[in-house]
């Protein structure tokens, strides 16, 4: 009798028991991928920002790196790992522009290694392989080993308008080294910079690391619709800078007062 009362208590107890750990769990694993989702958005909307000019001083990045996987034990997803690169490259950035030797090689090291993580877990990264292309030629010098990263950016991401603006300036002020299929891409990239409207992008590359090659740039222009140009040829007047001469498409005259 004593049995019979007992087993009924004893399957209670551990039906109990077995759901009060089931929801312990769940809380845990509920706090753990929250935080993990939370700092995955964060460093994403970082990165983003970083990318568009925004300013963010350099103890501040560092904070915020300081919370990734290696520090706190949050999982960070693949696609965090190269947001994460982002920010050591703006890290090495301010140390570049503010001559901070003493700190650049330990960034350098530090932005190699985050370069090198992202794209174990990503390599399909196209603008993380032309930062990886600049920080091997920065610091070893142009070899022809570092073309392999430039040229993987290319098959990647050939038509990415926020990439192929900030690789294109790369590869133009490169151009007399170029390899032959990167110059080529290099060349379609900076039309297709003006065929999609990218007019300032592409008059900074023209007035500045393209300035060597202007005439070669302009003559491959002469394939996009003149109304497409004039704006281009535009801005060039505006800014009281020499005209360049596309085929087909006529110089407007300059300022009556100049």
């Amino acid at each position: 009798m004593m049995i019979r009362f007992l087993r009924p208590a004893f399957l209670s107890f551990v039906v109990r028991a077995y759901l009060f750990v089931l929801c312990l769990t769940t809380i845990i694993w509920c706090c753990v991928v929250g935080r993990s989702a939370w700092y995955d958005s964060s460093t994403a909307n970082i990165a983003g920002r970083i990318l568009e000019g925004e300013y963010y001083p350099p103890l501040t990045l560092l904070a915020w790196i300081s919370r990734s996987s290696v520090q706190s034990n949050i999982p960070v997803r693949a696609s965090t790992l190269n947001k994460l690169a982002i920010i050591r490259l703006r890290l090495v950035e301010e140390a570049i522009v503010f001559g901070n030797t003493t700190d650049l090689d330990t960034q350098f090291d530090a932005l190699d290694a985050a370069l090198y993580l992202a794209l174990s877990n990503s390599p399909s990264d196209p603008y993380l392989w032309t930062v990886l292309f600049w920080l091997s030629n920065t610091r070893n010098g142009l070899s022809h080993q570092n073309w392999r990263f430039l040229r993987f950016s290319y098959e990647l991401g050939p038509y990415e308008g926020w990439i192929a603006a900030k690789r294109n300036r790369l590869s133009i002020a490169l151009f007399a080294s170029l390899p032959q299929d990167i110059e080529t891409a290099a060349v379609a990239e900076f039309v297709n910079l003006v065929r999609s409207r990218q007019y300032e992008d592409a008059f900074a590359i023209l007035s500045g690391p393209g300035r060597p090659i202007r005439s070669l740039l302009a003559q491959r222009l002469k394939d996009i619709p003149e109304a497409d140009l004039r704006p281009f040829v535009k801005m060039w007047g505006d800014r009281e800078i020499e005209a360049i001469l596309i085929p087909g498409v006529s110089v407007p005259p300059g300022r009556p007062w100049r």
